[in-house]
């Protein structure tokens, strides 16, 4: 049976934001998964031929395309070069042996995908990660999106995108900082991945490409599930993506983890086109839910725009402290039913603490769709308030995971602490439950 398997890297001070797609808590479920999408022939008339020839940008094609296990298939990316809405650049920069190319961007005024490439000697071992673009001093990403790059004759072609801040007006001219580390999975993340040189270089690109096309859409629209409330905060459309933020109401009685089932419905001349988020674009920031939606056909000026949800996972927010007692391996107590510890020596120094839970093997059967496993806050409370953090495990492989197993009605969420003398009952905070509350919501946007 397979296992889904919660990062370890990333279950670390994982912070406020938080993945919505599916597959990650807000995605940190389990492995990622390429978009779902449904369109008509006739939504889609422009981009039959789904090998179309990309000119010179034919050498990305293994990089965007999500055949190999560590990527995912970025339908934007290849719907803009299949329809040749890629702009081409060429600029560089050289320094300490390497050469960072820029070869092409795709944009909006909402989001920027840099197409790429690093040369030099040892090029192949080398991976670029953790961009910095700026305008003068302002910082311009919001958040990071989708990434991947691969190694062909000695050459990395990757591409990278990003949510962009808002902004009165686009930016043509911008500078990108691309700091170049050893490659490892995640350069720039694992542990043996070494910081090698940063190269920084200027771009200049075209902020318009798509602008009359673009369109801001009404707010103020309500989703009320099992009584909590999200208000529609932020609604975009382009003929890249579409963008939608809502935002919970400080009332609610639930702490919402993740919004299920999410999906967009745009229409024009009774041709209707529904997508999902693409994983690693849409997210959780405190109270909002942000939502990035892949626009493949290119669809421009839909005549509705529909915002769909299944319902949401939430538990009561005083109901997300777990309290345990790590001497006598028992649960003191907790809203999740049947959960059991135990509590075993890692190493002379450190313990290792294993959550079993039930989970419903249905839940995670669409890959598309992966409901969340438990997620734990990175610090821990004793008895006498003092705070603690977590450690990483003796081998090295993290601070912590969670994981179920294909067909399995079990869950387990493992974390690792010094061991010491600590005043029972410890208190963690739950920061992802798969409590699933359904209730099937749309709101008209357009």
């Amino acid at each position: 049976m397979r296992k889904r398997l919660q990062s370890t890297k990333r279950l670390a001070k994982v912070g406020t934001a938080a993945v919505l797609a599916s597959g990650m808590l807000f995605a940190l479920s389990g492995p990622l998964a390429a978009p779902t999408h449904a369109a008509s022939a006739e939504a889609v008339s422009d981009k039959n031929a789904s090998a179309a020839d990309w000119g010179a940008f034919e050498v990305f094609r293994e990089a965007v395309d999500g055949n190999d296990v560590f990527s995912v298939k970025d339908s934007i990316v290849i719907a803009a070069l299949d329809q040749g809405y890629v702009e081409a650049l060429d600029d560089s920069v050289s320094g300490a042996g390497y050469t960072f190319n820029v070869k092409g961007v795709v944009r909006d005024s909402q989001s920027l995908t840099l197409l790429y490439t690093l040369t030099g000697e040892k090029a192949s071992e080398a991976g670029l990660s953790r961009f910095s673009i700026k305008n003068g001093d302002r910082d311009l990403i919001d958040s990071q999106g989708l990434a991947h790059s691969v190694v062909v004759d000695g050459t990395v072609y990757g591409y990278a995108s990003f949510r962009l801040k808002a902004s009165d007006s686009p930016v043509g001219t911008f500078s990108v900082t691309a700091p170049v580390y050893s490659r490892t999975l995640n350069p720039g993340y694992d542990p043996d991945s070494k910081l090698l040189t940063t190269l920084k270089l200027d771009v200049q690109s075209d902020p318009t490409r798509f602008a009359r096309h673009e369109s801001r859409l009404a707010t103020g629209q309500t989703l009320t599930v099992d009584g909590q409330r999200l208000t529609v905060t932020e609604a975009y459309v382009t003929p890249l993506r579409s963008y939608v933020k809502l935002t919970a109401d400080e009332s609610n009685s639930k702490e919402i983890f993740r919004l299920t089932r999410a999906g967009l419905t745009l229409s024009k001349n009774g041709v209707e086109q529904t997508s999902r988020p693409q994983l690693g674009t849409s997210y959780r920031d405190g109270s909002d839910y942000i939502f990035q939606f892949p626009n493949e056909s290119l669809l421009t000026d839909p005549d509705g725009i529909v915002f769909h949800a299944d319902g949401i996972e939430a538990l009561g927010k005083d109901e997300l402290k777990l309290v345990v007692d790590t001497k006598k391996n028992k649960v003191i107590s907790s809203a999740i039913p049947g959960i059991e510890v135990t509590v075993e020596d890692a190493s002379k120094d450190v313990s290792k603490l294993t959550l079993k839970y039930r989970v419903d093997p249905k839940n995670y059967e669409d890959p598309q769709e992966l409901t969340s496993l438990l997620s734990l806050s990175f610090g821990f409370a004793d008895a006498s308030g003092k705070q603690h953090e977590q450690t990483q495990a003796p081998d090295g492989s993290g601070y912590g995971h969670s994981y179920s197993y294909g067909g399995s009605d079990e869950g387990a969420a493992v974390l690792y602490f010094k061991k010491g003398d600590y005043p029972q009952p410890l208190t963690l905070g739950i920061e992802a439950y798969p409590n699933l509350i359904g209730d099937s919501q749309d709101i008209v946007l357009k």
